[in-house]
């Protein structure tokens, strides 16, 4: 039987059986680098052209380009339920970021009767503004207290004011502002890069954060920070070890601290780690041995789900390298020991502004040898000596700040627009 060029009986000219004819292979041969450079231009195009989070570039991986557009500030916003703040606590916090020259959203939970002066500085600033109201009552009775007896949330033993919100009364306010700022993150339709969730009372900021992520190449879907370098503060601590194991059975064991109060990412990554809190915010709830009377078990959650895996594409952070310095633990043991040497010295000595020794140099309100501020301008730094540019929790410095933070406010935070 004759055989015609490119058809048998008993070959076929394509990959769905028997042998393919050498005119076919022939033919696949000469396509193929055609279909190679057109697949590759595709992901080039792709790649170069449209917003990327860690992705798996599989086949290309070795020869993929590694830059994806760096967030814009702009397009970026901080997060935070700042209920109850005075004046001059929302500039420190919203005047410190956009001295920075940050021109992108700032969300802000406030109270409802919030002071005329409040709103109009946070509107002169451009701060997105939602009211927190509270709930006639709460309805997430039962949480146990150290007696181990239900506690009636709406009138808490404890000191600490329990409360919730209107729009979601079964969630203590320290979960509930989580499911809180989901729903302001997808109003903003513009947000659309860089996200931080932050308290707002005890942080203020020294560069913009997004660009310092840029900078420090930690574009990732989900940042969680550690609280301290090396020893000193771990998941053994009871804030985590306490309700992790009594609710979950689970032990975190000596794995760094994480802050739950200051997380940043893109906006896919953010509005995961939310849906994901949420999730394990409703265990907690509805289980008596979860429903535990503390102010900080968001932490405690926080740290579970990054240790066991929960959070998708999470990097947990060293202390002191990235766009966020959780400064509290240290800063606790500074003024710690300010204040025995204040009891030892007496004769009117006090804490405020203690190592401050000239007061034309007020940018030296800490020791150089702390190695923890620029001695130039009393920013603090992170270990590569950049100022950092978040400061949480810098509260726990007490008074010792307070010549600084005067200084800083009169001069209009003109050393950080030098970041």
């Amino acid at each position: 039987m004759a055989i015609s060029r490119g058809s048998s009986s008993t070959t076929n000219n394509n990959w769905g059986g028997g042998c393919p004819s050498t005119y076919a292979i022939l033919r696949s041969i000469a396509y193929a680098p055609a279909l190679i450079v057109a697949s590759y231009t595709l992901y080039l195009i792709s790649a170069l052209f449209l917003p990327r989070d860690d992705v798996d570039d599989g086949v290309f991986a070795s020869f993929a380009p590694k830059k994806r557009r760096p967030w814009s500030s702009s397009n970026s916003a901080v997060l935070s339920m700042a209920t109850n703040m005075n004046l001059d606590q929302y500039r420190t916090f919203v005047g410190s970021l956009r001295s920075t020259g940050y021109n992108g959203h700032i969300i802000l939970g406030i109270s409802p009767d919030a002071p005329s002066d409040v709103v109009e500085y946070l509107e002169s600033e451009k701060v997105t503004i939602h009211r927190y109201y509270k709930a006639d009552k709460c309805t997430y009775d039962g949480y146990v207290g150290n007696e181990g007896k239900p506690i009636d949330m709406n009138n808490p033993p404890s000191r600490h004011a329990w409360q919730c919100s209107k729009e979601y009364p079964d969630y203590k306010m320290t979960h509930g502002r989580f499911v809180l700022y989901k729903d302001w993150l997808m109003e903003c339709s513009e947000c659309t890069d860089g996200i931080m969730l932050t308290d707002a009372r005890d942080a203020y900021f020294q560069a913009d954060p997004f660009r310092a992520a840029v900078r420090l190449g930690m574009q990732h879907p989900i940042l969680v920070f550690e609280e301290v370098t090396g020893t000193g503060l771990d998941n053994t601590h009871w804030l985590t070890d306490f309700p992790v194991q009594n609710c979950r059975k689970y032990t975190l064991g000596k794995t760094p601290m994480l802050c739950s109060g200051s997380t940043m990412g893109s906006r896919e990554g953010i509005l995961e780690y939310l849906t994901v809190m949420r999730e394990e915010f409703d265990y907690w709830k509805t289980r008596e041995e979860c429903r535990i009377d503390i102010i900080g078990d968001d932490q405690s959650i926080h740290n579970y789900l990054y240790y066991t895996g929960r959070f998708k594409n999470a990097r947990a952070i060293p202390h002191r390298t990235g766009p966020i310095h959780v400064v509290g633990y240290t800063a606790a043991r500074i003024y710690e020991n300010v204040t025995k040497e204040v009891e030892e010295l007496a004769n009117g000595w006090t804490s405020k502004d203690y190592y401050v020794k000239d007061a034309a140099h007020w940018q030296k309100w800490l020791p150089e040898e702390f190695g923890l501020i620029d001695q130039r301008t009393g920013l603090i730094v992170n270990l590569d000596g950049l100022p950092s540019a978040q400061v949480h929790q810098f509260d726990r410095f007490n008074d010792l700040s307070v010549g600084w933070f005067r200084k800083m406010e009169e001069i209009g935070w003109l050393y950080n627009r030098d970041q």
